[in-house]
């Protein structure tokens, strides 16, 4: 008999699905939830979920083919007090207090967000909210 286990995500995240849509984490489904309640206000508009971005295309090296690469963040939406396009990256902690992150590949990464699409991303860690919107998280999602 052949038992297969299910894999844990690096930060030991819940996948959850919301809205029809399948979020790394309860937090990030949260997040979405709110971005919604911003979208009916009519504070932002044009909420994409995890749109993506190509950050070089497929191309052949010395007779091996290399396949695209994409950064695809969590949301995308138009801000309309700033007139900018945000997008943005949940993350359940502040990557700064994370001793795993390795901040060399995160800068090469944003270096490349920049260079081909002239991104800015926000990232959002849960631990920067508000403590009553980090006690909302706790309550609708259990985080």
């Amino acid at each position: 008999m052949i038992v297969r286990r299910r894999k844990r995500s690096k930060e030991n995240n819940e996948l959850t699905s919301y809205d029809g849509y399948l979020f790394g984490s309860k937090g990030e489904a949260y997040r979405y939830t709110e971005l919604k309640i911003l979208e009916k206000a009519g504070e932002i508009k044009n909420l994409k979920v995890h749109p993506r971005y190509m950050l070089h295309p497929a191309f052949d090296s010395w007779g091996e083919h290399i396949r695209p690469t994409y950064y695809i963040p969590d949301f995308e939406y138009f801000e309309k007090a700033s007139g900018r396009t945000i997008v943005e990256d949940f993350k359940g902690h502040a990557v700064q207090d994370d001793p795993q992150f390795d901040f060399a590949v995160h800068d090469a990464e944003r270096r490349l967000r920049i260079a081909h699409h002239q991104l800015l991303v926000l990232e959002i860690a849960r631990d920067s909210l508000p403590i009553d919107l980090q006690a909302q998280l706790v309550f609708a999602f259990g985080v």
